[in-house]
């Protein structure tokens, strides 16, 4: 269970950087008044890069409480 958790959170972690990358290009884009996709990652920011994150986040905190977890109980 442990290696799924952390492929999909591997997984998560790139398309984290991917949007973020999407993201700085876009807001540059903008600022030099070239449509470069940042009013696309506006749209998709509520119903896809909020839960990515969070899902990111979450899986961060679970599998950092799983591995305390497996040292208590190997120590005892």
């Amino acid at each position: 269970m442990f290696a799924v958790l952390n492929r999909a959170l591997v997984l998560v972690f790139f398309l984290v950087l991917a949007s973020f990358a999407w993201f700085a290009i876009g807001a540059i884009g903008t600022v030099a008044g070239l449509p470069m996709g940042f009013e696309v990652w506006l749209k998709l920011w509520t119903p896809l890069f909020q839960p990515l994150l969070g899902v990111f986040m979450a899986g961060a905190i679970v599998s950092s409480l799983w591995g305390w977890w497996q040292r208590q109980r190997s120590s005892l």
